[in-house]
């Protein structure tokens, strides 16, 4: 059996890299293929000599700004050829269910989400760059080009599969489709609690759309200590804007990352409309409150007054407000084992006993044989 697994910018470490490599670990020999390859990373347990690069022969000094060649993904995933594969499986985040498969070939969709920058954050996206006139004309054409390619493209799976009830509703939405739902793998190794260093923590990518100009402003004003880990483009904006009580630690290692969850007094998330977001549940591993603005996916991993506490309205006021409510939860109500005991139900071993078992079952009605996994033990 040829199994296939189609994944999109092999550049970095994320959420979407996590699911590769776990749902990699199911299959012997199965192979790679991505967009955009950035052969210095080799930080997943995967066999590197089996991924193939569909822009490998683009010079170099054009893949440096790889998020530019949007245009051209569709005819470079189209042009794959999986005619021999029994198996393909494309995890989605923009173009890779666009891969175009044979009537023989089980095609299983995984949706991290439909392509964000052309459908939800269509107005706001040329807003967040500051595109001039020419540019966001240029832009809104390419945009309605991929609305009609991605409509057409999400057709072509056999079955869908999503990582939250969030991208379940965008699937429905923009694509008129159903998916189920099986949440994505959280690496809860060596998330262990200790004792507060009295600092609360940010992790994440520092994007426009994380939200973490308000929690800079909220914190100027509560006057209490913010730890902020992580790049991105508004890292200078937010400097500018900081008071001393906040310290930015850029990107962080993997050690560092371990030891600022284990420590801080809470973590806070403020995305709108995150998809799953992994960052709450490694706090929670660590046995920590959590303070999120109620949204997207959040809502469905951390539960107010159970977890932590959320609030509604994206405004200094109502953080602040809700903020001294997190606060008294922290010192009444907040328990380390309940919180660390909700984080097992992400794990990465009920990830893989949910997609063996859903990828089972496909199979086999889709083709009348059973699949086989390579055994973990």
């Amino acid at each position: 059996m040829k199994v296939a697994i189609i994944h999109e910018y092999l550049v970095k470490m994320g959420g979407a890299e996590k699911v590769l490599e776990d749902i990699y670990s199911l299959f012997e020999e199965a192979d790679i293929f991505c967009l955009v390859q950035d052969t210095s990373f080799k930080d997943l347990n995967i066999n590197y000599s089996r991924v193939q690069s569909l822009t490998s022969k683009f010079p170099k000094f054009i893949l440096k700004r790889y998020q530019n060649l949007a245009f051209l993904y569709p005819y470079l995933i189209e042009d794959l050829d999986l005619s021999d594969y029994d198996l393909v499986i494309s995890l989605n985040n923009s173009f890779s269910h666009g891969v175009i498969t044979n009537q023989d070939t089980v095609h299983i969709n995984y949706y991290h989400s439909p392509m964000r920058f052309i459908w939800d954050y269509y107005h706001k996206y040329p807003n967040d760059l500051r595109l001039g006139f020419f540019k966001n004309f240029i832009w809104k054409l390419i945009a309605l080009k991929l609305r009609i390619w991605d409509f057409a493209a999400s057709k072509r799976g056999d079955y869908r599969i999503c990582i939250s009830q969030e991208i379940k509703k965008r699937i429905k939405k923009y694509y008129k489709l159903d998916a189920k739902v099986i949440n994505p793998p959280v690496d809860l190794k060596g998330l262990k609690y200790k004792d507060s260093d009295g600092y609360y923590l940010i992790i994440s990518r520092l994007s426009k759309y994380k939200n973490i100009d308000l929690a800079v402003k909220a914190f100027n004003e509560n006057g209490k200590k913010l730890v902020i880990a992580g790049s991105g483009k508004e890292l200078g904006n937010l400097k500018k804007l900081a008071d001393e009580n906040i310290e930015f630690l850029g990107y962080v290692s993997d050690k560092r990352r371990l030891e600022l969850f284990s420590k801080c007094k809470g973590f806070i998330c403020l995305a709108s409309a995150e998809d799953f977001g992994l960052t709450p549940i490694e706090a929670m591993a660590c046995g920590k409150p959590v303070f999120a603005y109620e949204s997207g996916g959040i809502k469905e991993t951390v539960e107010n007054k159970v977890n932590g506490i959320l609030f509604k309205e994206l405004n200094i006021e109502c953080f602040n407000e809700k903020f001294k409510e997190f606060e008294e939860f922290i010192s009444n109500k907040w328990s380390k084992d309940v919180n660390t005991k909700h984080s097992k139900k992400f794990s990465k071993d009920r990830f893989r006993l949910e997609f063996k078992e859903f990828t089972s079952e496909v199979y086999r009605k889709h083709t009348g044989k059973d699949l086989k996994f390579k055994n973990l033990n």
